[in-house]
């Protein structure tokens, strides 16, 4: 076999196994099992129980009963399989398998359920075998953590909906999270956003697309020191004031003039350099 073969094979292999983990179903448990072979047999004056735990798997054994009440029957045994040693793969493969399922480097959109439902909801990712893999064990966790939140783009429809996803996931995940993009900024509320925000020691971007506050670069950078506060603080403490800047992002319509007019290039410099002075 050519090398080339070899590393194509190997890939192969990956792309399967990583199949399977999203695909497969948890084994039936004994009391929902409806099997003809479950019984109890006689060997050497005996009982054992009999159990065909799944059907169609081949028997390790075939036992001729001679005596007691199911003389002249025949008894099936199935041996357990041993567990797969996932963890004894390699870390390159593993983390190739853990990007496959996980659809690292994706976006994720977040939305709130109805009125109706409490929650948040990311369609086109949700899956339930796909995020198990966070919670198979402490090694699993602390490779895939990183893969889903550190390498993900998260966007949601509204401030809100973003702190309830941050409340939801643990302060673990949190300090993975790199890129964040806030639709509609909510006022009500969203100091706790912030205090959130800055348990997120890796984050690169702060996107903010709609911002419901117009005025002159001044006001709207003494509006966002209050609300941000905590969150720029923390940041100033840790990176010092010319950088703390730095993820704060703005959507080309987001600042505006007491007008409603766009901020031109120099309007929003000037918003920056108002910032930074309330730091």
């Amino acid at each position: 076999m050519t090398k080339t073969e070899s590393t194509t094979k190997a890939e192969a292999n990956v792309q399967a196994f990583a199949y399977l983990l999203q695909t497969a179903k948890p084994k039936c448990t004994r009391g929902a099992m409806k099997t003809p072979y479950k019984t109890l047999a006689t060997e050497e004056n005996v009982t054992v129980a009999v159990d065909a735990l799944y059907a169609g798997e081949s028997p390790e054994a075939n036992i001729a009963i001679t005596e007691g009440k199911y003389a002249g029957c025949s008894a099936v045994i199935f041996k357990p399989e041993s567990p797969f040693r996932y963890s004894e793969l390699p870390l390159e493969i593993r983390d190739r398998i853990h990007k496959i399922v996980l659809h690292a480097g994706t976006s994720i959109h977040l939305k709130s359920k109805s009125s109706t439902k409490a929650g948040i909801t990311a369609a086109g990712y949700s899956s339930k075998n796909r995020l198990a893999l966070l919670g198979v064990d402490k090694l699993t966790r602390a490779e895939t953590f990183p893969l889903v939140y550190g390498k993900m783009s998260f966007s949601a429809d509204t401030s809100n909906t973003f702190t309830k996803f941050l409340v939801g996931i643990g302060n673990e995940a949190r300090s993975h999270l790199m890129n964040v993009s806030l639709g509609n900024y909510i006022r009500k509320d969203i100091h706790m956003l912030f205090m959130l925000l800055a348990e997120c020691k890796e984050l690169r971007r702060l996107h903010i697309v709609n911002y419901p506050m117009a005025g002159a670069p001044a006001k709207l950078a003494r509006s966002l020191s209050i609300d941000a506060g905590s969150w720029l603080s923390s940041r100033v403490t840790k990176l010092g004031k010319d950088t703390a800047l730095k993820p704060l992002k703005f959507g080309p319509g987001a600042l505006r003039t007491p007008t409603h007019k766009l901020y031109t290039e120099k309007e929003v410099a000037l918003f920056y350099e108002e910032l930074e002075k309330k730091l």
